[in-house]
């Protein structure tokens, strides 16, 4: 889905969620649709979901740790963290930048698992914002 976009002296609003967009130019009305893939960048997601989790025991380094209340994202082919943002205790993470080079804090294991490279500690609080 689309947001309608109405476009008046250069202002621009989101009306509503649609298939297409309407260009509104003082009385004229011309429709526009415009394909977009399913997934866009996470920035554009309207309502991503975010889970805080603090953690009741440590997190050995290499360990895989489960996502929290069953959460699930897609793991970033590109390795860019585009389709989940972590942070620990507020500090963002960043994820390895390839399967086989470890550059980042913790390597996208699966669609509900992440592996630190670090010892995570027992009360320390992890932050999970995931976009669909």
């Amino acid at each position: 889905m689309l947001d309608v976009v109405v476009i008046k002296e250069s202002q621009i609003q989101v009306v509503e969620k649609k298939e297409e967009i309407t260009v509104i130019e003082s009385e004229v009305v011309k429709e526009i649709t415009i394909d977009v893939p399913e997934h866009t960048h996470p920035a554009l997601d309207p309502i991503p979901i975010r889970e805080l989790e603090t953690l009741l025991a440590d997190i050995p380094m290499g360990t895989p740790h489960t996502l929290p209340n069953g959460s699930a994202y897609t793991p970033d082919t590109g390795h860019n963290g585009k389709f989940m943002h972590l942070a620990l205790n507020g500090q963002r993470l960043r994820p390895h930048s390839s399967d086989s080079i470890q550059d980042g804090d913790y390597a996208e294991t699966s669609s509900t698992q992440i592996t630190f490279v670090f010892d995570v500690k027992s009360n320390e609080v992890l932050e999970y914002v995931i976009y669909r």
